[in-house]
């Protein structure tokens, strides 16, 4: 075993005795690993001994360093050709990247939703907000009441709105913004706009009213809940 104070100093190598190189576990690892060392620790101090050369004699530390150098050069050409590859596909990648992007499709345009902004207990649908009484009254204080609340009975444009209404009102019926002086006058809404016949208004009434099966009329002073709209606050 090698004294522990023959590596203290530089001089104490020639401390060390040179061991036989016949020795089994003197062979090319061994050499291989000082081989390493040495190449690593010259890089600080260029005069340090050699210890490869040291301890092995000189024809076969010769023939080791060979084959020693053949195996370092065949992993040193192995990560070569490694690295070029990975430069190859870097590359390719940055010269087919930007021609990728420029034939792409271009990306679908995504509108931003529009929200309908309503009161509280009031219900939106597009630019319209809805609100659903929970009292009976006639068809002439649901009208004032929906002005105190600065709208208006609901006023049924489209057929979307007509199924929307029936849907959220239950099963009680609802006056809506229809009046006329007779059955033998037209139909007009709370503005006095004409009514364009969007829907059919059944009964003989002066006052209109949604039920489950549509729009029917009956007399002014009769007792409903009703619904009241106006246009939204939309929001994007």
């Amino acid at each position: 075993m090698v004294p522990k104070s023959a590596f203290l100093s530089q001089k104490g190598l020639e401390m060390v005795p040179k061991f036989p190189s016949s020795k089994p576990y003197w062979g090319l690892p061994t050499y291989c690993l000082m081989h390493r060392l040495d190449v690593f620790l010259r890089q600080f101090d260029a005069s340090r001994p050699v210890l490869s050369t040291y301890y092995f004699h000189d024809f076969i530390g010769k023939n080791l360093q060979r084959k020693c150098e053949a195996i370092t050069s065949r992993r040193t050409d192995a990560k070569v050709i490694y690295c070029l590859i990975i430069i190859g596909v870097l590359v390719a990648i940055v010269i087919t990247l930007p021609i990728a992007l420029a034939v792409r499709e271009p990306m679908p345009v995504f509108k931003c939703p529009v929200y309908t902004a309503c009161p509280e207990r009031w219900i939106g649908l597009g630019r319209k907000c809805f609100y659903f009484s929970e009292d009976i009254r006639n068809w002439t204080y649901s009208q004032a009441f929906c002005v105190s609340l600065k709208a208006d009975l609901a006023r049924i444009e489209t057929l979307e709105e007509l199924k929307f209404l029936k849907r959220y009102k239950g099963p009680s019926d609802h006056w809506i913004g229809l009046s006329r002086e007779s059955s033998h006058h037209i139909w007009k809404w709370t503005d006095n706009t004409e009514y364009n016949a969007t829907f059919v208004i059944k009964g003989a009434g002066e006052c209109a009213y949604l039920n489950d099966n549509g729009v029917s009329s009956a007399r002014t002073y009769t007792d409903r809940k009703w619904i009241c709209s106006k246009p939204s606050d939309v929001s994007m």
